[in-house]
């Protein structure tokens, strides 16, 4: 019985931890730079955006929204898609 409430206790942490951990911000893009996969926005901030994402979708101008978490003080986007 015990292992079970430490077994419940630690997979609740780590739900908790891994929800609080993912983020969105949205944002006006400024310019895309498909060569180095980033896109920086009117905030003046680049972020690097996975390979998946067809940054040919994207143009400056457009509103998006960047789905992210922190690792070791850094900002890692998961998802970019436009902001609704």
């Amino acid at each position: 019985m015990k292992l079970l409430v430490t077994s419940i206790t630690a997979l609740s942490f780590f739900t908790a931890v891994s929800v609080a951990s993912a983020a969105t911000m949205r944002g006006t893009i400024k310019s895309i730079d498909t060569q180095k996969d980033t896109v920086t926005l009117q905030n003046g901030k680049t972020y690097p955006v996975p390979a998946v994402t067809d940054l040919s979708t994207f143009k400056p101008g457009d509103k998006v929204k960047l789905t992210y978490s922190r690792s070791k003080g850094k900002i890692e986007i998961s998802a970019m898609s436009p902001a609704t």
